[in-house]
């Protein structure tokens, strides 16, 4: 059995390479402030009325789902995130390629 290398070289954009290296550096994060606004009563209103019909439709015998592999579900509401950045695209790509001058 003979065993043949592949090589592949894959493209990607700066952003995408700093976004990747932003998992385990976080200096290479884009400076943003976040703002978490929780659910409305609104909100939580649709959320009981969604799990009370749910609820109706489970207990008819009749009711056919999607499929065998998965359940339906009605998932809680969650706050709403909102990111203000500080710094424009262009200000953040060019941190970045001083973090990376600096690397090497």
């Amino acid at each position: 059995m003979k065993i043949h290398k592949n090589y592949v070289a894959i493209r990607m954009s700066p952003e995408a390479v700093y976004f990747e290296r932003m998992m385990f550096d976080g200096r290479y994060a884009r400076k943003a402030t976040r703002t978490e606004t929780p659910p409305t009563p609104e909100v939580w209103a649709r959320y009981y009325a969604a799990k009370a019909a749910l609820l109706a439709l489970e207990a008819y015998e009749f009711t056919e789902w999607g499929g065998p592999d998965y359940g339906t579900e009605v998932p809680e509401p969650e706050p709403a995130v909102k990111f203000d950045y500080l710094e424009t695209s262009d200000e953040w790509l060019a941190r970045c390629e001083q973090l990376e001058t600096e690397r090497k």
